[in-house]
């Protein structure tokens, strides 16, 4: 798996606005190819915004980047300012270690 972290600032809008925003983004998010999750986050004080994408490998990944979808909602949205992006490999072995060892914990 791989993941891919995109930073933005919000700018012009509200925390209820951008919610709204990206409430009307999934549809179009879970039709992305390859795409397996994404946890949307916001610091409604400071402005900051991310999404943090799982992609089931780093090309799928690269392709959203390109495409029109995020060229249109991120890069070209004057909402959104000084939009990072970064992207590593998912180290699957210690991150299915750790869900297990708290579903354990949960039903201890």
């Amino acid at each position: 798996m791989y993941i891919q972290i995109v930073e933005f600032e919000l700018q012009g809008m509200t925390a209820a606005e951008y919610e709204a925003f990206c409430e009307k983004a999934v549809p179009a998010i879970a039709q992305v190819p390859g795409v397996i999750g994404k946890l949307f986050l916001a610091d409604a004080d400071s402005r900051w915004c991310a999404g943090i994408y799982t992609f089931a490998d780093r090309e799928s990944a690269e392709r959203y980047l390109g495409s029109e979808l995020f060229q249109t909602a991120m890069a070209r949205n004057p909402a959104i300012a000084n939009v990072r992006t970064r992207g590593s490999d998912l180290l699957e072995a210690p991150t299915r270690a750790l869900d297990e060892a708290v579903a354990a914990a949960a039903t201890a």
